[in-house]
């Protein structure tokens, strides 16, 4: 969940990447009534659907314009999260081939040098 201060108030809404925003603008092009439905669905809570009647086009672009940016940071930090996870046993795999090239070239060396000998 993504909270946002609307007025003074803090609601909880849906994350950016939760909901399918082109739905909302089926031509493609941006429209009041399909940022009206959106932030609608989004919040899905009465209280915020009173202010949303009395807001003007404004007020409801700010609003819109501060979920977006409150989604895509939480979309942001978690797959930052989920990268770091999954880097851990690519990292270990790393090390392994890395100690074990170095330990190939050590053998190689003694192995030559013994040879030449």
């Amino acid at each position: 969940m993504v909270k946002v201060t609307v007025q003074g108030r803090e609601f909880e809404a849906k994350s950016l990447h939760d909901i399918d925003i082109m739905s909302y603008f089926p031509e493609g092009d941006g429209h009041v009534n399909g940022v009206v439905e959106c932030l609608s669905d989004v919040f899905d809570d009465k209280d915020f659907d009173e202010l949303l009647d009395k807001m003007t086009v404004e007020e409801m672009l700010a609003v819109w314009e501060q979920w977006t940016k409150e989604s895509n940071f939480e979309f942001v930090y978690k797959r930052m999260v989920n990268v770091m996870t999954d880097q851990q046993p690519k990292r270990r795999l790393g090390r392994w081939l890395l100690v074990s090239w170095f330990v190939t070239a050590i053998v190689a060396i003694v192995s030559l040098t013994l040879l030449l000998t």
